[in-house]
């Protein structure tokens, strides 16, 4: 772990990382609601799982997913589900790759640009986004694109439940 000024330097406090993650924010802004693909574009497609990891594979927070390796989910799992595969596949695979990370259960308000929202719009954890600064984030809803959205904003508040921090980069 990186101490700056007496506080924990994390991968996003970089402002080139920073640039990086705007700048792929960009290419998949617009992008329609496709589930279990990463097609950035208007005639591509993307859930808000795939564009969570590929805007931190762009960034070099995590090595490309392989699609092969993501869990199973159902679209309307958290409807009927207390337990979260997507969860459960997060931390599994933040362990393997050997990222270190961290939970930040405070207030959204406190997060940092490049913290991945976690939310659970239903019984269990079951929509990602990431923070770009503070009051917005990048996501993609079923029926919609990929969007920049305030996350004081009705539901997004409510539903938000915590958000992991990339302290280094995978390959570091």
């Amino acid at each position: 772990m990186i101490m700056f000024a007496g506080e924990q330097y994390t991968y996003f406090d970089d402002p080139a990382a920073v640039a990086v993650l705007r700048d792929s924010v960009e290419r998949w802004v617009d992008t329609p609601f496709r589930p279990h693909c990463a097609v950035p574009g208007r005639f591509g497609g993307v859930d808000c799982v795939r564009l969570v990891g590929e805007l931190m594979a762009e960034c070099g927070v995590i090595p490309p997913v392989n699609p092969d390796e993501l869990p199973h989910y159902d679209l309307d799992w958290s409807a009927h589900n207390d337990n979260s595969p997507l969860e459960e596949w997060i931390e599994e695979f933040l362990d393997r790759i050997g990222l270190e990370h961290e939970r930040i259960d405070g207030p959204v308000s406190e997060g940092k640009p490049g913290d991945v929202l976690v939310f659970s719009p239903g019984r269990s954890v079951y929509h990602l986004g990431v923070l770009l600064e503070r009051g917005a984030f990048v996501h993609v809803l079923r029926k919609g694109w990929v969007t920049i959205d305030d996350t004081t904003r009705g539901r997004f508040g409510r539903y938000y439940k915590y958000s992991l921090r990339a302290i280094g980069g995978y390959d570091q």
